[in-house]
């Protein structure tokens, strides 16, 4: 009888149990649900950017006149083009990287669910290395939207300046809550590196809260949206978990002097794994005074537990 008792544990362990996997190991079927960042609107500020900035150097190079505005002429033309082609170059990174295969998010079939919890950003970096996690759909408890709306730190150099953001999240509840295993993958995640010194974008999907919840970015107000929409998503997956109600919160991350240390290293946390790694820097000065350097140290350290 115990060794058939201990069949069956081992049986619903396996079952209970998150996979890993490289992309090459990623089981693709014609019946999957892809959602991934679209790539239309990356083409559109590529366009945007290039064609303010052709429209500028063409009005500098004819001589056009500027009415009204106390700016010298080069300044105002040449400058501004320069400024757009920086912004275009950046624009044109981003639609290219979300023409690669690597460009998904969430994939799902009648089985499970895998999430890539490597940006698509970070396309760049070796194929070889372990980015994404699967779940059977018997290792999920519940699923739920959740909206949060927050006041995050501006790029202003006031300290009393923020700006207000949405994020939207698909939240999965794990039947079981010891997720150290996935912490332990996007702790090491965070601390790679790009091949041959190659550009590093300092953007994280997917976090893990208390309780074996997991966490996984939908829509930034930034411009960061996945496509097919977070409903569809909730739609389809609930076909086999169960729905929870959507959830919505309002935060506050920017600087107030009664923050503690601890509530302060916890909101630049936050701004860090959600995508601002800006507003986390701002934060981190603003809090403890550090030049810029030291900032951006702090929150690398941060990110990774250090």
């Amino acid at each position: 009888m115990s060794v058939r008792l201990t069949w069956l544990v081992g049986c619903v362990e396996s079952v209970l149990r998150m996979r890993f996997y490289k992309l090459s190991e990623i089981p693709i079927g014609s019946d999957d649900q892809v959602f991934k960042v679209p790539s239309r609107g990356g083409f559109i500020w590529v366009s945007l950017y290039f064609g303010i900035g052709m429209a500028l150097l063409w009005f500098g190079i004819s001589g056009a006149k500027i009415y009204g505005l106390k700016i010298p002429r080069g300044l105002f033309f040449y400058g501004g083009a320069a400024i757009c082609g920086l912004l275009g170059r950046a624009a044109w990174w981003n639609w290219r990287a979300r023409l690669k295969p690597t460009n998904w998010l969430l994939r799902c079939n009648g089985s499970g669910v895998i999430i890539k919890y490597r940006s698509y950003e970070n396309w760049r970096f070796p194929a070889e290395d372990v980015q994404a996690v699967g779940f059977d759909y018997s290792e999920v408890a519940e699923i739920r939207k959740s909206r949060e709306r927050r006041d995050a730190p501006s790029l202003g150099g006031s300290r009393r300046n923020q700006t207000q953001e949405e994020l939207t999240f698909l939240v999965f509840h794990l039947v079981n809550t010891d997720t150290s295993a996935l912490e332990a993958h996007l702790q090491a995640e965070q601390k790679a590196e790009p091949p041959n010194g190659r550009w590093k974008f300092w953007d994280y999907p997917v976090e893990v809260l208390p309780g074996g919840i997991v966490q996984v970015r939908w829509s930034f107000s930034a411009g960061y949206t996945i496509h097919p929409s977070l409903d569809t998503a909730i739609e389809y997956i609930g076909r086999y978990v169960k729905t929870g109600v959507a959830e919505s919160s309002k935060v506050d991350l920017t600087y107030r002097k009664n923050l503690t240390p601890e509530e302060a290293d916890a909101n630049i946390l936050k701004l860090a794994k959600s995508g601002d790694k800006l507003g986390a820097v701002k934060l981190t000065r603003q809090v403890y005074g550090s030049t810029l350097s030291e900032a951006v140290e702090f929150v690398e350290r941060l990110e990774v537990g250090g």
